[in-house]
């Protein structure tokens, strides 16, 4: 091929990709708009670094608190990280949560891992505008045995501070089983 027609090939080539990615961008800002940009927002101010404490609250337990730290990051506009750390039992503690809205089926998913469970737990979830909440909800293998457990939590941000709450069961089974109490880190 002409050295003419490899530079006009490879300005089309130019052109088809920008244009796509102008595409894509109008797409990515649509896919933000009314109910959905509510939910972004309250992704977008996880960001930062929290410290407060973790409360666990087992049937038959006395609740232990525990002093908890967190990471959290943004990955774009749709999707957050975060890392809680804290010391339980006299070991190291560490929870990896990913968190954010799918904007095809219009709902909340996430991830969560921790240094204590043997598998992944996935989550789907909605955003509850009057309440300003998000509510997660999963099911989980009971570790060592076979049956699987419901689960949920609700978090509500206020400002620099939010509160998670975790629930095991549902009904009129439904218990209690943590809550995390965080305070964004001012530097």
């Amino acid at each position: 091929m002409p050295q003419s027609r490899q530079v006009t090939a490879f300005a089309l080539v130019a052109v088809g990709a920008a244009l796509l990615a102008a595409s894509m961008a109008g797409e990515l800002r649509a896919s933000t708009r009314g109910a959905d940009a509510d939910v972004v927002k309250v992704l977008a101010s996880l960001g930062g670094d929290w410290s407060g404490s973790m409360t666990i609250t087992r049937p038959g337990m006395a609740a232990m608190e525990l002093p908890a730290t967190e990471t959290i990051v943004a990955i774009g506009d749709h999707w957050t990280a975060s890392d809680l750390h804290c010391e339980l039992m006299g070991r190291p503690f560490h929870a990896h949560f990913v968190l954010g809205w799918d904007s095809v089926d219009k709902q909340l998913v996430g991830t969560r891992v921790d240094s204590l469970s043997p598998q992944l737990t996935a989550m789907e979830g909605v955003y509850d505008g009057e309440e300003k909440a998000v509510r997660m909800r999963w099911v989980t293998r009971i570790p060592g045995r076979t049956e699987t457990v419901p689960g949920r939590y609700d978090l509500k941000v206020r400002g620099d501070t939010y509160v998670m709450r975790f629930y095991e069961g549902e009904g009129a089974s439904e218990v209690p089983t943590m809550k995390i109490e965080m305070e964004r880190k001012v530097e």
